[in-house]
């Protein structure tokens, strides 16, 4: 499941989708929209909600960001995991694609991020390491994952980041928006000029337009945890004209010296996987 950038929205009456019912726009970025849609509801009383995924109409005849919509649902297929929100169904309406995604009743880590900044209370240190270690179970599995005939996906999500880690109320982590993910079943071609992902947690060599591998998930989930503790993002206070540079060529200040309430073990693992040099990574 992904989240664009949310928009402001106009006010939405519930329509037919096919065998869905779109109930309300949850937000619509540059590529697709999604809503909160609902499948069943007929004799039998059966429903459940889903999030449904659909293509920008003006989109839907471009060739290469179609092919971009299925490479995501050709890689969530593939994938079975907790931690990870499952596609339910890929199919076309009116035309245009659409992906059926699972429903997680909760808010993003974005957004509870924010939360606790402007209660001025810092995220309990607790909550953080579980969060953050189901996100890491989850990459762990996609990194390894294998296809019928036994041959790594060689899967790197590439856009790891607080909106795309969903808690939901019961305690659930979800892993969303494989839509930007390299791996062996990719089709479409990416413009090797073009930025994908938030650029805020591009690890240096996906900001340089260097190759990336599951390192480069392993520095966003540093930025993340980093930020967590922090109660800040090393880089969100820098200029735009200084933003691209130090995103690249990161110097980014110890996490003990920034938050002093973070045990030293665990600050020293996250500086290494904030190592600008892959290979000083984990």
């Amino acid at each position: 499941m992904t989240q664009p950038q949310t928009q402001r929205l106009r006010p939405f009456s519930p329509m037919r989708f096919g065998r869905y019912t779109l109930v309300a726009r949850l937000a619509q970025g540059g590529m697709g929209e999604l809503f909160l849609a609902q499948l069943g509801g007929g004799g039998q009383g059966f429903q459940k909600l889903c999030v449904i995924k659909r293509m920008l109409p003006q989109l839907a005849h471009d060739p290469e960001f179609v092919e971009r919509f299925t490479d995501e649902a050709r890689v969530l297929v593939k994938l079975s995991h907790g931690s990870i929100a499952q596609v339910l169904e890929l199919g076309t309406h009116d035309d245009s694609p659409f992906l059926a995604l699972e429903y997680v009743d909760g808010k993003d880590l974005r957004r509870i991020a924010a939360r606790a900044r402007e209660l001025g209370k810092p995220l309990p240190l607790g909550f953080v390491i579980q969060i953050v270690g189901r996100v890491l179970e989850a990459l762990s599995y996609a990194h390894r994952k294998r296809d019928d005939d036994g041959r790594e996906l060689q899967l790197v999500h590439r856009d790891i980041s607080p909106p795309n880690i969903l808690v939901s109320y019961e305690g659930e982590v979800k892993v969303i928006d494989f839509g930007l993910a390299r791996s062996r079943l990719s089709a479409a071609r990416t413009n090797p000029r073009s930025l994908l992902g938030k650029f805020l947690y591009m690890s240096p060599e996906q900001a340089r337009h260097r190759p990336v591998d599951r390192r480069s998930d392993l520095y966003a989930v540093g930025l993340c945890l980093y930020e967590l503790i922090a109660g800040a993002h090393p880089f969100e206070s820098l200029p735009p004209a200084e933003l691209m540079t130090r995103v690249a060529q990161p110097n980014i200040r110890p996490l003990h010296e920034v938050a002093p309430r973070c045990p030293g073990g665990l600050a020293d693992i996250v500086m290494r996987a904030l190592a600008p040099d892959p290979e000083a990574r984990f």
